[in-house]
């Protein structure tokens, strides 16, 4: 099993100073760690020598309560890249599963951005599967005018959805700043829900997200 923290050498990008310092690795619902995460404040580093604060970028891994469901961050690999870092991540995961069986495999994902990990980890908490919301987010940037993926990433805001409303919250991407909100009701989701398992529909979303990378970038490039 990976340890949560690990102790690592962290070298200060203000005055080269290195510092030794836990660093959190791993996540489980309701660890602290998670809370900083949301605040912000996971593995924030304080320089013991110019007293300059940062924060220490490390690949990190969720892991839900029966470990069925596991999310991998990696922040070393360039969004764009996604395919590369898909390829490899598959490679590690079928070696360090090899001796499960297939039918006792977590399900797993993969994000390359710390904002995309949050979503997941606040969608896995939720109990909202993440496929149907990336679709819906596909339908809002296609049928809503205003939203372009271009220049705006659409992400959960777990802080103000509820029973009956879903936000996504709009983050202009070259600022890096959220400029608005959009609600979608949750009846409308079980509806598209209803809609994509019907035996009848043509569309498929495990085989339009196939793979580990689920964004809804995936169908924006087709």
């Amino acid at each position: 099993m990976q340890e949560d923290h690990k102790q690592t050498t962290v070298e200060c990008p203000n005055c080269g100073f290195e510092i030794i310092t836990d660093i959190t690795t791993t996540i489980r619902p309701g660890d602290q760690a998670l809370t900083d995460l949301f605040n912000g404040d996971l593995n924030n580093v304080v320089c013991n020598q110019c007293a300059q604060g940062f924060l220490f970028e490390t690949p990190l891994i969720f892991k839900s309560e029966n470990d069925d469901f596991v999310i991998y961050f990696n922040p070393v690999i360039d969004p764009s890249e996604w395919q590369e870092a898909e390829e490899q991540m598959q490679k590690a995961l079928s070696f360090s599963l090899e001796a499960l069986e297939p039918e006792d495999r977590p399900e797993c994902r993969l994000t390359l951005t710390r904002n995309d990990f949050i979503e997941k980890i606040a969608l896995c908490i939720a109990d909202l599967d993440d496929k149907i919301i990336e679709y819906l987010k596909f339908h809002i940037y296609k049928q809503e005018a205003g939203y372009d993926p271009a220049t705006q990433m659409l992400l959960y805001d777990f802080s103000r959805s509820d029973n009956k409303i879903l936000e996504f919250s709009v983050l202009d991407t070259a600022k890096g700043k959220v400029i608005q909100n959009t609600q979608t009701p949750i009846e409308a989701l079980d509806q598209m829900k209803e809609l994509l398992e019907a035996d009848d529909c043509p569309i498929d979303l495990d085989e339009i997200f196939g793979g580990l990378y689920v964004q809804v970038g995936k169908i924006l490039q087709r």
